[in-house]
């Protein structure tokens, strides 16, 4: 090297020293022996507000606040002489901002003189980080504290220096265990656990009983964590005492601060980048570090050579205006690791001088991270919109298959794996499994594959070790690779399958089929949040599948409903012309026989006959018209009739038969009573002759009275009332009870004395009801009874005239009747009875770890609701029915029970009722329902059987977390007022 070419090397390194000094971020200071500054970076005065000119000959003690600038000296003095290794002084700005640094400063030379470097790092967001601690762990409850390995206390909050040690904290500070713990064996327990940390170096948990300053005992659960200096031993440890329920929280937030502290401690070093003309000449040795390579494999090469195709563009195009003087932004590049992992990098670039030529120091930002969570994100938001609008169509597609080749297109797509595929089991007589595919999705353009032949029953014991998991519920997630080698994975690597996902389908516990993804591009890494998303969708498929079983049945049953409705129909008419016909032949051969001369014994015996087929016609009417009623194929008529004439001669035929009893039976038609309204007389007449009948059967003395009011009278319509009054033999409330149930009468005797079917009534019920109308009954066993019948008719026109014969045949009684009695009318009044009850409240101490008891007999409901409650935090235990329950419950604690309704072997009512009886733990453990009934009046029930709460079935974590929280939140109220 020649002598000439000496000073322009020299320059050129003096120039890139000068861009280095100006591209670092710290706050660096040239100061001369004297103590006047000779230069500063430009960060430096940005952030202090100075020009060079200003800075440039000023003593830098001026940099400094000036009540600390003697102190600031002094620390200057004692860095350079090595007797100090740092200071934590804080700068001064120009406007009088405090600017908080950490300032490092080392001799050298500067221009051929000696000088001082002063580095200052920017702390201002560390001393908010600290002061922000110091807030947040003096708020905190527990009880914190810090010690150095000579068992000095380095501080502690306040929970901790006011409840345990009735000091302040700065009396505490410096002291050790035995200067303010004065109980001896309690100091050296103490003492005893710290040193398990320090020589284990490990976490340890100890649950101890301390007292108060306010002398209350209380049981804690103390756990001690060593804490390490800059050269990785142990510094001291910190403690903290806590409340034994608060355990997960507290641990949870201490794994986060962790992990934020470990983040911050271990993030890569920036890597730094110098090029001419796009060939590298140097790499810092933190990039060859990150990138992979060593110096020889990349210096002298061009950037190109590492970078992505796309990127390499961008690389290019970034050459080409820097050469041409354009400003160059930050861009984004892929770079290629020396492994072929790609890293995503931020480019930032300046010009400098190297070599004596142009040339660019680039600064590379690793962002890799960042991309890979983005793209999860968006995967992940992907694959959980299509899971929705699958979910969507399961519910709105009645046949699951065409709603399952919708879902697959969506999810493979979302997914982006190349085939999405569906499998259900079947068995033959013997009990042999096979397994064939239903519907394949693929990526290209072959589409929706059904019923795919070469997969067709498939034998379980041929693919057995891929079989038996999944009949347990497991999925596979996973490389074709590390599977077994058997017929599986050959299937899979014929058909270039590298990952797969294989999920198991459950139908009320009964393995139905599975569902898989297959990638034949890459070996994917499947998340976990994408594994849960995939289950969901499974979820909602066998929900799907499961609805279009029921239906199927449901559609099986409905057909042979019908069927047999139609058999009966047909036997029901065929039997009725088949006895109506002889019947019509008895009755006429009686009325014609009754008509000639014969003896009053002849005669008697006659009657008996007509009286018993009327009877049976009655019966055979009544069975026609229940089946009709089952049905639901009873139609009225909407005719005009004579209200009048319909209601005296349902009177009229029953008055023969009141003449031979002896019985008086009046009629009370109130004049209001409209005559020509629309309406069904015939049924109407039914419903009158039954009740008419039924009273002149149960009654052997006294009277009968029919009374027809009117209620309402409006523009068109009017409400009319029937009331049939008997002094017979009345009902208990027992039988009133049931009056208009199907086939029931008041006993069996009742039955063999006057005879019926038990029909009569319901099937008056069911016209009345039909009518719009109501019925009902009063009676007193013994005294008698009253019927009412209360009924809207529409009013006849003006202009429309009543041609009806008015003739009836009357008793001398009735007629008496109708002319010595009045019209009156009542009004009836239903009452209600509104029951409370109060919710009982769980008033146990609110001091032990949440303990749950899931009681459920369906499998996937029990998996669900465990993987809410653990990612809630919860321990779970499982019952699979009340009896399970009832057991668990007699030997172990639980803060929370939550109970499904409908179980086999016990219920879960009767399980409730059970554990609050019991004299178990848990009796006044909170009980919450858990169930798929959510009709009016469930919650009653449940409340009624001794449980706290309710809630229906979708547990998301949001609903059944706000439950339990609630629910233990007033459990721990309760206590404390108490």
């Amino acid at each position: 090297m020649s002598e000439s070419a000496y000073p322009e090397m020299q320059n050129e390194a003096l120039d890139t020293l000068k861009n280095l000094f100006n591209i670092i971020e710290d706050y660096i200071f040239i100061v001369d022996t004297s103590g006047e500054i000779i230069d500063a970076n430009h960060a430096a005065l940005r952030r202090l507000g100075y020009s060079i000119e200003e800075l440039q000959g000023t003593s830098i003690l001026m940099l400094y606040p000036p009540e600390k600038r003697e102190e600031a000296f002094a620390a200057t003095k004692g860095m350079m002489e090595g007797q100090i290794y740092k200071s934590m002084l804080p700068l001064f700005s120009k406007n009088g901002e405090y600017i908080f640094v950490e300032t490092r400063v080392f001799r050298g030379r500067w221009h051929g003189k000696n000088v001082a470097f002063g580095v200052c790092k920017d702390i201002s967001t560390s001393r908010q980080q600290q002061y922000f601690f110091r807030t947040m762990i003096d708020v905190i409850p527990d009880f914190l504290f810090f010690k150095n390995r000579e068992d000095l206390y380095l501080g502690c909050n306040k929970a901790f220096s006011e409840k345990i040690i009735g000091l302040s904290e700065e009396e505490i500070i410096g002291k050790s265990t035995q200067d303010i713990i004065k109980d001896r064996a309690v100091a050296q327990h103490c003492i005893a656990n710290d040193m398990e940390v320090f020589k284990s170096g490990e976490i340890r948990i100890n649950e101890e009983t301390i007292r108060l300053t306010d002398g209350s005992i209380v049981d804690v659960e103390t756990v001690k964590t060593p804490f390490y200096d800059e050269c990785g031993k142990i510094a001291g440890i910190i403690g903290i005492a806590r409340d034994i329920t608060q355990r997960m929280c507290m641990e949870k937030q201490l794994r986060e601060s962790e992990e934020r502290y470990s983040a911050i401690v271990n993030s890569a070093p920036q890597i730094v980048l110098i090029h001419k003309g796009g060939k590298i000449k140097f790499v810092s040795e933190a990039g060859l570090k990150a990138l992979g390579y060593e110096a020889a494999e990349v210096i002298g090469h061009h950037v190109g050579e590492f970078v992505s195709g796309e990127s390499k563009e961008r690389v290019l195009s970034a050459l080409h205006k820097r050469l041409q003087g354009d400003t160059v932004g930050d861009y984004e590049i892929e770079f290629v690791r020396k492994t072929g992992e790609i890293m995503n990098l931020i480019v930032r670039t300046t010009s400098i001088t190297y070599e004596n030529e142009s040339a660019a120091l680039s600064v590379l930002i690793d962002i890799t991270e960042r991309k890979r969570s983005e793209e999860e994100l968006n995967r992940k938001e992907k694959i959980l919109s299509a899971v929705a609008m699958s979910v969507k169509e399961f519910l709105s597609n009645c046949n699951y298959l065409d709603a399952v080749k919708k879902s697959f297109e969506l999810l493979g797509t979302a997914t982006q794996v190349d085939r999405v595929y569906l499998f259900q089991n079947s068995y033959d007589e013997d009990g042999n499994g096979y397994v064939s595919q239903r519907i394949q999705w693929n990526s290209d353009k072959k589409g929706l594959r059904i019923d795919n032949s070469k997969f067709n029953k498939i034998p379980f014991n041929d693919v057995i070790s891929f079989m038996e998991p999944l009949s347990r519920g497991e999925a596979y997630y996973g490389r074709v690779r590390e599977l077994k080698k058997d017929r599986v994975r050959e299937m899979l690597e014929a058909r270039n399958v590298l990952s797969i996902a294989v999920i198991p389908i459950f139908i009320k516990e009964y393995f139905w089929g599975v569902v898989g993804f297959h990638s034949c591009d890459v070996e994917r890494n499947w998340s976990e949040a994408e594994s849960s998303a995939l289950k969901a969708f499974v979820n909602s498929l066998e929900r799907a599948i499961e609805r279009s079983m029921i239906n199927e049945e449901l559609e099986k049953s409905r057909r042979a409903a019908e069927t047999a409705s139609i058999l009966k129909g047909q036997f029901l008419a065929n039997m009725s012309h088949e006895i109506r016909t002889p019947m019509n032949g008895i009755i006429g051969f009686v009325d014609l026989l009754l008509r000639t001369d014969l003896s009053s014994e002849q005669s008697e015996y006659l009657r008996q006959i007509k009286s018993d087929s009327d009877v049976l016609l009655r019966i055979i009417n009544d069975i026609l018209d229940y089946s009709k009623i089952e049905a639901d194929k009873l139609e009225l008529e909407e005719i005009l009739f004579d209200m009048h004439v319909l209601v005296k001669e349902s009177v009229a035929l029953f008055t023969p038969k009141a003449y031979e009893k002896d019985i008086r039976m009046n009629l009370l038609i109130s004049k209001d009573v409209p005559k020509g309204l629309y309406g069904d007389p015939g049924r109407l007449k039914q419903v009158l002759n039954n009740l008419i009948g039924n009273a002149l059967k149960f009654t052997e003395k006294g009277e009968i009275v029919i009374k027809v009011l009117l209620l309402e009278n409006k523009e068109n319509h009017v409400k009319v009332q029937f009331t049939v009054n008997d002094t017979g033999i009345g009902m208990s409330e027992q039988v009133r009870s049931k009056l208009f149930t199907m086939f029931t009468q008041a006993d069996a005797s009742m039955t063999r004395k006057y005879g019926g079917t038990g029909l009569g009534l319901a099937i008056s019920k069911r016209i009345i009801e039909l009518m719009g109308g109501t019925i009902r009954a009063e009676s007193v066993l013994g005294k008698g009874s009253t019927f009412y019948v209360e009924v809207d008719f529409e009013k006849s026109k003006m202009h429309e005239e009543l041609i009806i014969e008015d003739k009836l045949l009357m008793s001398k009684e009735f007629l008496e009747s109708l002319h010595n009695t009045f019209i009156s009318k009542t009004n009836c009044f239903e009452k209600c009875m509104e029951e409370t009850r109060e919710v009982p409240v769980d008033e146990e101490a609110w001091n032990k770890r949440y303990n749950v008891l899931l009681v459920e007999d369906a499998l996937a409901n029990r998996k669900l609701a465990a993987a809410m409650l653990n990612q809630l935090g919860y321990r779970v235990e499982f019952a699979e029915n009340g009896q399970q329950a009832v057991w668990m419950c007699s030997v172990k604690k639980y803060d929370i029970i939550l109970m499904d309704c409908q179980m086999p072997i016990m219920d879960g009512y009767k399980a409730a009722s059970r554990i609050r009886i019991g004299e178990g733990m848990n009796r006044d453990t909170i009980i919450i329902a858990m169930t798929a009934h959510a009709m009016e009046g469930d919650r009653d029930k449940c409340i009624a059987a001794g449980m706290d709460d309710y809630i229906s079935k979708p547990i998301t974590m949001f609903q059944l977390d706000n439950i339990i929280k609630k629910r233990l939140n007033n459990s721990f109220l309760v206590m404390s007022d108490t």
